[in-house]
């Protein structure tokens, strides 16, 4: 509903461009999600970001969507560390 597609299965498969646009939206959101999963510590980005705390129609169709450099920085340096170190997610 955020990018203002109805949920029909059928038409959904029919409809190469709703289905890219899905595909794009749920890639950013899992995307998102991931970040939150490997270190529930790093916050939400500023607007315009993956991690934007509001994943607006436009974030999540828009041509391009990058990490902020803050966020890419926490999120290598949790990468980095021994799964064990992380702080788990609740």
């Amino acid at each position: 509903r955020v990018i203002g597609l109805a949920i029909d299965g059928n038409e959904m498969l029919h409809d190469a461009r709703k289905a890219h646009a899905l595909a794009r939206a749920l890639g950013r959101v899992l995307a998102h999600e991931v970040v939150h999963a490997i270190d529930a510590d790093i916050p939400h980005g500023p607007e315009g970001s993956v991690m934007s705390e509001n994943l607006t129609s436009e974030l999540l169709l828009g041509h391009r969507l990058t990490f902020d450099g803050t966020t890419k920085a926490r999120l290598l340096e949790s990468l980095l560390r021994p799964a064990t170190a992380r702080t788990p997610r609740p």
